[in-house]
Order: structure tokens, then sequence, then C-alpha cells
């Protein structure tokens, strides 16, 4: 009897131990995690322009990718928020692997609501807070976001080329300058060539005209001829530009936030008059390549389907 009753004891432990982990299992099956990772963001605005931000999730067809499902979503920090209005969410093909959960990536479009032209918002320390029908939300880490509303003036300048010279910096390929030509029929005064970005910036102290062009992978200390230090502040400086001429750029990161697509701005004087030429959100490169200090510390949230 003693035996019979160990045998049910012990059946009724491994049914317990079993319906455990199968509510587990079914609980785990029906909870999203979702991250983004952290960078600098740049936009200059203006009517119906869009702004767009990746998220990545551990599921590629989930309620919380269905534009029908979201009620509203704001973008905030500690001190300032502003009303998005979500224009539409696009696939991104691929996916990447991070502590053994594969998660997709998924472009969230938006128009922002409530920014006035003229304004310039600086919104540090970031984040996405989307509001579902069930009244549910998630909030996710996404960076600094620098918007600024600008009028462009007449094309007294033309662009005719731009790119970005990427070097390896500890084990990662990092963006470390620019190359821009430009050209003028008129003599004009550059006061400022800059990028909108409280992260990353142009120093212009360091500008070198360039005879020839130079490979996107040429080594920035062959460039200037030194051993140049890219973390710092960059620098402001005015030029003369009277004709087609090859400048590079070196750029200076005062943080660890990066971004494949950056705002650049430039300011010069024409009879007298302050005038702006910018080039939003350009992208220099692809992608990131992934690395080891990228993928450590993600903030990656955990939402609980109903």
């Amino acid at each position: 009897m003693k035996k019979f009753y160990l045998f049910i004891s012990i059946s009724l432990l491994i049914m317990i131990i079993v319906f455990t982990t199968f509510l587990l299992f079914v609980k785990n099956n029906k909870a999203i995690y979702i991250f983004s990772f952290e960078k600098s963001y740049s936009y200059i605005l203006s009517d119906n322009k869009e702004i767009d931000f990746t998220l990545y999730l551990s599921s590629n067809k989930s309620s919380l990718t269905s534009y029908e499902y979201i009620k509203s979503v704001s973008l905030e920090n500690e001190f300032n928020y502003v009303n998005l209005k979500l224009r539409g969410i696009n696939s991104i093909e691929g996916s990447i692997v991070i502590n053994r959960k594969t998660f997709y990536p998924f472009t969230y479009r938006f128009t922002l609501d409530n920014m006035i032209l003229n304004d310039e918002l600086l919104l540090e320390d970031a984040k996405i807070n989307i509001i579902y029908e069930d009244s549910s939300n998630i909030e996710v880490k996404i960076g600094s976001v620098n918007f600024i509303s600008l009028i462009q003036s007449d094309d007294d300048i033309s662009i005719t080329q731009l790119k970005g010279v990427m070097n390896m910096i500890s084990n990662q390929d990092e963006m470390v300058g620019v190359v821009l030509r430009l050209g003028t029929y008129n003599n004009l005064i550059i006061k400022d060539i800059r990028i909108l970005n409280p992260h990353i910036s142009l120093d212009m102290n360091y500008l070198k005209i360039l005879s020839n062009d130079i490979s996107s992978y040429d080594l920035i200390d062959n460039i200037l001829g030194f051993n140049y230090q890219h973390i710092g502040i960059g620098s402001s400086r005015s030029i003369l530009i009277n004709s087609e001429t090859r400048y590079f750029i070196p750029l200076k990161y005062s943080s660890k936030l990066r971004n494949s697509s950056l705002t650049l701005i430039i300011e010069y004087e024409k009879n007298g008059e302050n005038k702006f030429l910018y080039i939003d959100n350009y992208k220099f490169f692809d992608k990131f390549y992934l690395c080891e200090n990228e993928t450590t510390g993600l903030n990656i949230y955990k939402y609980e389907l109903s």
C-alpha cells in the first residue's frame, strides 16, 4: 500500500511539473520581446514630412505590427513630448539573433502632429510610447532625436558629391569623415557646415581640399597626414567658394550614439543675407555591423499578449 501511495504521489508530482512547464511555455509563446538600437536621429521638418524608426520584435506576425491595432503614438522624454501620427508599418527583410532569440525589424513611419515651423526641439533619452486599442502600451528607448524647421534657400550652391569615409576603430566600422564636392557660379562665403546632431559634429578646422577623389575606406590618418582623434567636439570655420571644389571633413563623436543617416546644413552668405542649403537624413552607408558592445546592455522589453 505504501508503494501504491508513493507511486500516486510521484505521478501527481510529475503531472504538476509537466502542467506548470506547459503553462510557462504557453505564456512565453504569448510574450513578444521588442527593442530598438539607440541612435542619434536628426530631421529637418516640412509639411507632412515623414520620419521613421526601426523596432525589432521577436515575432514577425503579431498584433503589435498591425496598423489598425494602434490607437496613438508619442515621442517623449522626461521633459518634452511630441504626438506622432502613424502613417504605416513596413517589414524589413532579414533578422538578427540576440541572446538566442530571433528578432525581426519593422519600420514605423510617422508625421508630427504638433510641430510648429521655425521650432527646434531636442529630445535626449527619447522613447516611443505606443498605445494600443486595448489600452495597453509599450515604451521603447530609441536614443536622441533632434528636430529643426528650416526654409531651403535658392540653388546658389550645387552638391555634386557626398559620401562617407569608413575606418575600422575598436574592431568596428566607423564613419570618420565625409567627402563633399561643392560648386557655385558666384563668390560665396560659406559661414559653416554642420551636422544636425548633438552627438556627431564636423571638425571644420581640419577641413582639407582634395585634388582627387579618395576611396570610402582610405585611412583618415593618411588623408590628414597625422594621427586624428575622433572623440570630442567639432569646430566651425568659414570658407570662400568660387568654383567646384572637393573637400574632406573629419567627424567628431561626443557619445556612443551613432546613425548611418545624417543631416548636413550649409550656412552661407549672399548679398549680406544668411541662407541655408541642407541635405536631409542622407544615408551614408547601409547598415551597422553588429559587434559585442552594440548588443550588450540593450533595453529589451517584454509585452504580454492578451
